[in-house]
């Protein structure tokens, strides 16, 4: 009997969960450099590719993008060959959007093995298990569709308080610059009153000069006058 405890169980499916996304996302990496594609165009091919024909507005809200983005992702994509448009069979006036059979023989190509090598994995597992597995994954989907949307909340009200911190640093530059402006006035006004003070000074000086120079000369006159007499 297995010595190992209930949380170490627990941690263990933890980190081999962990270590399951960290290579599907590098087999996703992988795949979208041989295509030549990104990974929302890879995001929105896998669920084309599982409902097997979708409506550009089921798509946005499926894959988290805006309508306009999936428009524009779909234009790429329709150009490149991986998916067309065609008309909805219950429906005229609405359009779907399909792969293209050599987008179907490409993701066989690649995804074929994959699939192949899982099904003789899961044919190990009896009934019951199987049963259990789909229930852990469902779980599972269910708690990371419950986190993203936390994840998301928290970037909606980080982008809002780092738009209200972008605004304050301009209000702020602003205020700077407007106060080194008003300095700056300030200065140049100093700096002219004293120019003004100083010329000012200068005038007063050259009168008093001029005035001292006469009364000195008056003086002199006067004196030689009596040294005359």
């Amino acid at each position: 009997m297995s010595s190992e405890t209930r949380a170490d169980l627990i941690r263990d499916i933890g980190i081999e969960v962990r270590m399951t996304q960290n290579l599907t996302d590098a087999i996703d990496q992988s795949v979208c450099a041989i295509l030549g594609i990104n990974r929302s165009d890879a995001r929105c091919l896998d669920i084309v590719e599982r409902h097997g024909r979708i409506s550009a507005g089921d798509l946005a809200a499926e894959s988290g993008l805006t309508t306009g983005a999936v428009t524009a992702l779909l234009d790429r994509l329709e150009r490149g060959g991986a998916v067309r448009r065609v008309p909805d069979p219950g429906d005229r006036r609405r359009v779907l959007v399909e792969l293209t059979p050599e987008a179907k023989r490409t993701s066989e190509q690649l995804f074929g093995p994959m699939a192949e090598a899982a099904e003789t994995l899961l044919s190990r597992y009896s009934r019951d298990e199987l049963l259990l597995l789909r229930d852990f994954l469902r779980r599972g989907r269910e708690l990371s569709t419950e986190q993203l949307a936390r994840i998301q909340a928290s970037e909606t009200t980080s982008r809002t308080r780092g738009a209200e911190l972008r605004r304050e640093m301009r209000r702020a530059a602003l205020e700077v610059r407007s106060a080194r402006d008003d300095l700056k006035r300030e200065f140049k006004a100093a700096k002219e009153q004293v120019k003004h003070e100083v010329k000012a000074a200068k005038q007063d000086v050259k009168r008093e000069v001029k005035r001292t120079t006469r009364e000195v000369k008056d003086q002199l006159k006067d004196a030689v006058k009596r040294s005359v007499r």
